[in-house]
């Protein structure tokens, strides 16, 4: 049987947790032993959702693929827009590169993905549930004849987008997602199978990090993946398959937020009540921000106002001008229309927020008790990638990784070309042909 690849994401499970023996997770764990293991995977910058899956199936940073952030702004409405949830654009409207999924499709193998972020509209995937918030959307986009099928069996899919908004209920959407994936394990068999769980990352913003909540959602995850790795064995395609285990970013705790919005209103540089109106926008990203400077005519002025203020202001770590964003694997400002005139970034314990703090710059009324989104640098941000299969070198140690190097490993399993990477073959976890 042709080998053929699984790839699923643990949203946010950061390098720090597998080590912790409070962290119960035997499947994950098992695979460890018997597969390959990179202890520390370095994301993407800013460190968020969207652009870090983005990576993970490109091989390439931001600056390449063209999802800049889960937030950004529209320069011609002056309005915040979201990547987040997949509301305003499809896929080919916003990734600028190939897929793993869209090479493996016209290579002729089965594609699915399921909650994978950026698929919306994806042509090439064969078996689509996209990642949204909305029901509405869920019902428009996921493959017709899949979502009917799959409706059939009596699963709730009606309740994706309930679920998928109300962190309460996340755990009843990867149980939703494990089911779809079974599934599609018995039924459809295809050769690449993406697949996103969201429990652990919606946990630790609402809890923070390492708190009783994140380690049993960790705990539950695993079971998850217990019942995924079950149903491959029942159909006898666990040995052919390569299962890849990874996160895209890790967490860091937090105290204050600080309100760049909230220091441009008190400069006259920003209107609440009617921002279409405001010569500056700062975007939220966590622990980044983007600020946007929509005056031409006073442009380079305000620039140099607004980073004189943020470097001023509480928690505020620091602010990278367009001169920077090559560096940090981000375009420059005049290649993507997304893309800020600056980069706030904010320190341990704070993060940024553009709504909230009423007359506060910065407060200690913290949208989130964790997060991420800062510098990928920092050892709190990794994540980890496991691997397991007929192509896995078993007993294969990494220390350190990067999130751009699953796409081209995976491709080279699979036998396709991704060419012009930012990321490298992880050539040593591979097994050699005999």
């Amino acid at each position: 049987m042709k080998p053929s690849v699984m790839l699923i994401c643990i949203d946010g499970m950061a390098a720090y947790y597998l080590p912790d023996p409070r962290c119960k997770m035997p499947n994950l764990r098992k695979l460890i032993t018997k597969g390959a293991y990179v202890e520390r995977m370095m994301s993407t910058y800013p460190s968020v959702t969207w652009p870090a899956h983005t990576t993970i199936v490109t091989g390439v940073f931001p600056q390449k693929h063209g999802v800049l952030g889960n937030g950004i702004a529209d320069r011609s409405s002056r309005q915040l827009k979201e990547h987040y949830g997949d509301r305003f654009w499809t896929k080919e409207q916003v990734v600028r590169v190939p897929t793993l999924y869209d090479l493996a499709h016209e290579q002729g193998i089965k594609t699915a993905a399921i909650c994978w972020p950026v698929t919306r509209g994806a042509g090439h995937i064969d078996f689509n549930i996209p990642e949204f918030y909305e029901q509405e959307l869920f019902d428009s986009y996921a493959t017709p004849l899949f979502w009917k099928e799959i409706k059939t069996l009596g699963l709730p899919v009606s309740s994706y987008g309930l679920w998928s908004k109300d962190h309460p209920r996340g755990m009843m959407q990867d149980w939703l997602t494990t089911e779809v994936v079974k599934h599609l394990i018995g039924k459809q068999k295809p050769g690449l199978i993406l697949a996103h769980f969201l429990l652990a990352d919606s946990f630790q913003h609402d809890y923070g990090t390492r708190s009783p909540e994140v380690f049993w959602a960790l705990e539950y995850l695993d079971e998850r993946l217990g019942q995924i790795i079950e149903k491959l064995k029942e159909e006898g395609r666990y040995d052919s398959t390569n299962l890849f285990v990874v996160s895209d970013h890790g967490f860091m705790d937090t105290h204050s937020a600080i309100h760049p919005n909230v220091l441009f209103q008190q400069q006259g540089w920003y209107d609440s009540v009617s921002p279409e109106q405001s010569r500056v926008l700062a975007v939220s990203n966590d622990g980044s921000g983007y600020i946007y400077v929509f005056d031409e005519e006073y442009k380079d002025e305000l620039l140099a106002a607004i980073k004189k203020l943020l470097l001023a202001t509480e928690g505020v770590a620091a602010v990278f001008e367009n001169r920077h964003f090559s560096g940090l694997g981000l375009p420059n400002v005049k290649d993507h229309p997304h893309q800020a005139d600056l980069i706030v970034e904010a320190g341990p314990g704070y993060l940024i927020q553009d709504a909230g703090g009423e007359d506060q710059a910065v407060s200690r009324q913290c949208a989130k008790k964790a997060t991420h989104g800062y510098l990928p640098g920092n050892e709190q941000l990794k994540g980890v990638l496991i691997a397991h299969g007929p192509n896995i070198q078993p007993g294969h140690i990494l220390s350190e990784g990067h999130i751009a190097d699953i796409a081209p490993t995976i491709a080279d399993i699979l036998g396709i070309q991704l060419t012009d990477t930012d990321g490298k073959i992880l050539r040593s976890m591979i097994k050699l042909e005999e």
